[in-house]
């Protein structure tokens, strides 16, 4: 029996009396789609371009704005920072907090900086200023745990 290509070439050829391993077979591709499906994938066009979505696609000026009236658009960017940072730690390899030793207020003041002194820019653009400055001083282990 055959079964239909699967990308050009024949998927599990087997006999109709072997079910059981048709059964595993069928597992298999299964197994195979689930297992490519949650490695991470890098989403940007040829040119390196991506949609940004939420308050990352601000300006460095509603950030700053927002953080002085202490309210629910500073909440908003708050948490996009964080899970931005999350996504980031959870992609990058070798990499367990891109913040290292900083807390949170602690890279909320950095992004403060970077953005009086660059208003225009995305909010994004600032997580990324973040990222590339603290990519050295992450912490590629959990506190208290040695490499090999």
């Amino acid at each position: 029996m055959r079964t239909k290509p699967l990308f050009g070439r024949p998927a599990c050829r087997l006999a109709p009396p072997r079910r059981a391993a048709r059964r595993l077979c069928s597992a298999g591709a299964a197994l195979a789609l689930l297992w490519g499906a949650a490695l991470p994938a890098w989403g940007a066009d040829k040119a390196g371009n991506y949609a940004v979505w939420g308050k990352g696609g601000q300006s460095c000026h509603a950030y700053r704005r927002s953080r002085a009236e202490a309210g629910d658009a500073e909440r908003l960017f708050r948490e996009y920072a964080m899970g931005y940072i999350t996504a980031y730690n959870t992609l990058e390899e070798e990499t367990y907090n891109i913040t290292g030793a900083l807390n949170l207020l602690e890279v909320l003041a950095w992004l403060d900086e970077y953005c009086a002194e660059k208003p225009i820019h995305g909010f994004e653009q600032a997580l990324v200023g973040f990222i590339v400055a603290h990519h050295e001083k992450r912490y590629k282990l959990p506190p208290g745990r040695r490499g090999r």
